[in-house]
């Protein structure tokens, strides 16, 4: 094996429309296996990211939660799971469950969500395939979960980092935008990210650092981008992760530029 291309999603592999262009999805798919393995990194959750994993016919590990599970889809592997301690994650969400208008987080083909009357396109990715279960968190939930999102109510953002402060040691949060009115916290187990999972992966690939090309658009892939010196950031990216990266690609992810900056950067390194 020679290199590993450990690749966002949403920003980065996946065009404005959230789906895999047809150049993009023959160009992985015809990649050659034995040299190169192409590892999906991202921030959704499994259900979130599996039907991209099948139309590009992979067989690799995969890095969900924003770095805080490592799964091998269609197998006997016991993933790697970073779980917030269950009593920890209820207090977190009691302390701020006046402010929230909805909830939602995955474990494997089980999707928990806290008032599911608040639906929207956001969460369909998400519950496609997926078992639902609705209800309070403090009656339906077995363990705690790596990680999620919080929905808040307009206008309570202020409030909801306040009550953060709390558990700040224990539980990040990070602010994904205001979609359909309301404020989008994805939270997760504090000390883990892209790169503390790109290394559980490395180990497994019996790989070493050099072999990693990380490739990403957001400030949650700072971590993964600046593990050695093959950080990849896309033309779209946000400015803040291009001051990171080694490389910026020549082509945004309208217009395959993942699959265009591996083609050159294979014929670059033979």
């Amino acid at each position: 094996m020679k290199y590993i291309f450990a690749v966002d999603l949403d920003g980065t592999l996946l065009n404005d429309k959230a789906e895999l262009n047809p150049k993009t999805i023959e160009y992985i798919k015809n990649l050659d296996k034995e040299k190169y393995k192409f590892v999906i990194t991202t921030g959704r959750p499994y259900l979130g990211m599996i039907k991209f994993y099948k139309q590009l016919e992979l067989d690799t590990y995969v890095i969900c939660n924003s770095g805080t599970s490592v799964l091998l889809p269609n197998s006997d592997f016991k993933p790697i799971n970073h779980n917030i301690e269950k009593s920890l994650f209820l207090a977190f969400y009691n302390k701020s469950l006046d402010l929230l208008e909805s909830a939602i987080f995955t474990d494997n083909s089980i999707c928990y969500i806290y008032n599911k009357q608040y639906n929207n396109e956001f969460f369909k990715h998400i519950q496609d395939g997926a078992t639902v279960i609705d209800g309070d968190y403090n009656k339906t939930i077995t363990d705690g979960p790596s990680g999620g999102l919080f929905i808040l109510k307009n206008g309570c953002d202020k409030k909801f980092m306040e009550n953060c402060k709390e558990f700040e040691n224990k539980i990040g949060v990070r602010c994904w935008g205001n979609f359909y009115g309301c404020d989008y916290y994805e939270f997760y187990q504090k000390g883990f990210n892209k790169s503390t999972s790109l290394y559980d992966l490395l180990n497994l690939y019996d790989a070493n650092l050099d072999q990693l090309v990380c490739f990403g658009d957001s400030i949650n892939d700072i971590e993964m981008i600046t593990m050695n010196n093959n950080g990849v950031c896309m033309i779209n990216g946000k400015d803040e992760l291009k001051k990171f990266a080694r490389y910026i690609t020549k082509d945004d992810n309208n217009n395959d530029g993942v699959v265009n900056f591996i083609d050159e950067f294979i014929k670059a390194n033979e």
